[in-house]
């Protein structure tokens, strides 16, 4: 029996990867998750209609607020004594605010690391235990990771929580990469995240700690020796509601889901890629 898990899978690239894991048929079951259950059970049955007799694996939904710890614990708990495990597990749920977006910064800053990292946090800590030997664990990030990083100032050398942050830093701990989230979000409502030298974009901050989170449980599980992969992909400019109705985003749901749906299913037995950033931009 092997088990993978979408979170915020109901539309989107989460949607485009449920519907490539199903049809793989390498997993006996596949679930949807996302914290409207109307809307995941409308894109499951949207799925078996555009594909019936398709797969022998088993679709289902099942309600998963990120960002709610009970929602958490009580998926975790429900998978633990269904399957006793997961082979796969891919945290695609976040928000991002648009630019024309009227909150104040340190509401969209608070709101984003709510999810974006908290709950991300939460997701990958609870899942963790239930990782079967050879799982993959892959977190959705993006292009603006990578641009965030090197915004920060007065220059990404030389700012101090930048250079924690950056990826040749592998003694960053759980307990000092949340201090950096609070102070963000501390920063945010002080009206200080540029004096700090912070990037300004709550998303893009959301997106380089996920990054983190992916080098802490990927140096976790090289040290664990059960095979278990952890990474985060972006998928680079994907046509979506997030993105919005922008020229710009070249890239359907179907293209950009490609890339994660290829990091879940990296062969058994493989040392690598492991705590790593990866892009399809």
């Amino acid at each position: 029996m092997s088990v993978a898990v979408v979170t915020g899978a109901n539309r989107g690239i989460g949607l485009a990867i449920v519907k490539q894991l199903w049809l793989s048929e390498k997993f006996s079951n596949v679930y949807l998750t996302g914290r409207n259950t109307t809307a995941c059970n409308e894109s499951l049955q949207k799925l078996k209609s555009q594909f019936p007799s398709k797969s022998s694996t088993v679709l289902a939904t099942h309600h998963l607020d990120i960002a709610d710890k009970d929602s958490v614990l009580s998926f975790t708990k429900y998978l633990k004594e269904t399957h006793g495990g997961v082979d796969v597990l891919v945290q695609n749920a976040a928000i991002a605010f648009k630019n024309s977006a009227t909150e104040q910064f340190s509401v969209q800053a608070k709101e984003t690391l709510r999810i974006n990292f908290y709950g991300t946090f939460d997701v990958v800590e609870k899942f963790y235990p239930l990782m079967r030997e050879d799982g993959r664990m892959v977190l959705l990030s993006s292009y603006c990771s990578q641009s965030t990083q090197f915004r920060f100032q007065p220059n990404s050398w030389k700012n101090e929580i930048a250079k924690e942050l950056y990826l040749v830093n592998q003694d960053l701990s759980e307990d000092r990469l949340h201090h950096f989230a609070d102070l963000f979000v501390q920063h945010a409502e002080e009206g200080t995240v540029e004096k700090h030298g912070w990037p300004l974009t709550a998303y893009g901050v959301s997106k380089l700690l996920t990054n983190c989170i992916t080098r802490i449980y990927g140096k976790k599980a090289a040290k664990d020796k059960k095979g278990v992969l952890v990474n985060c992909g972006c998928p680079g400019y994907v046509q979506t509601d997030m993105t919005g109705a922008n020229s710009g985003a070249q890239k359907v749901p179907d293209e950009g889901a490609e890339k994660i749906v290829q990091l879940a299913l990296l062969p058994p037995g493989i040392p690598g890629p492991n705590g790593c950033y990866i892009s399809d931009a």
